[in-house]
């Protein structure tokens, strides 16, 4: 017998079969692992949209936005900067989008910040599956301890 070649239990030669099965195996292996780094990085976004609306209300109920610019008004520009610049990966400049609502200028009324931001293809394979007109959007509504709010109700100001 020729000791170059081995034999299993039965007697029959086995050379590259370990080769064939991973060559068979591997594209499902890379796309399933690709299909969870997509993933998680979708559910990644779409939590930093949810914290960005959250911390926006937040500002909003509680403190206030702040003049950034120091001439006496806050400009939507300036509120959609604040509440971006408290998120990660979620924020897209100019393609986020940033709204605010409020009922009233008392204490006790209610203020609304939304935050709209399309999904962002990490690996770039899952791409084609996310359609274009998906849209991770989170509003967060809290009851204002200030009066009189000096900041603009407006709708759609992007991320700078």
């Amino acid at each position: 017998m020729d000791r170059g070649m081995r034999m299993d239990e039965r007697g029959s030669p086995e050379h590259g079969a370990a080769l064939v099965e991973f060559a068979v195996l591997a594209p499902l292996l890379i796309l399933l692992l690709f299909g969870l780094i997509e993933f998680s990085w979708l559910f990644s976004q779409n939590l930093d949209v949810r914290h960005g609306a959250r911390e926006g209300a937040r500002i909003a109920a509680v403190d206030g936005f702040a003049d950034t610019d120091g001439n006496g008004t806050v400009s939507p520009g300036e509120v959609a900067a604040q509440v971006c610049s408290r998120m990660d990966a979620g924020a897209v400049a100019g393609d986020t989008l940033i709204s605010t609502t409020r009922t009233g200028g008392t204490v006790g009324s209610d203020v609304a910040v939304t935050v709209d931001a399309p999904p962002q293809s990490l690996t770039g394979f899952f791409a084609t599956f996310i359609p274009s007109s998906m849209r991770l959007r989170s509003t967060v509504t809290n009851r204002l301890e200030q009066p009189n709010p000096v900041w603009p109700i407006f709708a759609g100001e992007p991320c700078p």
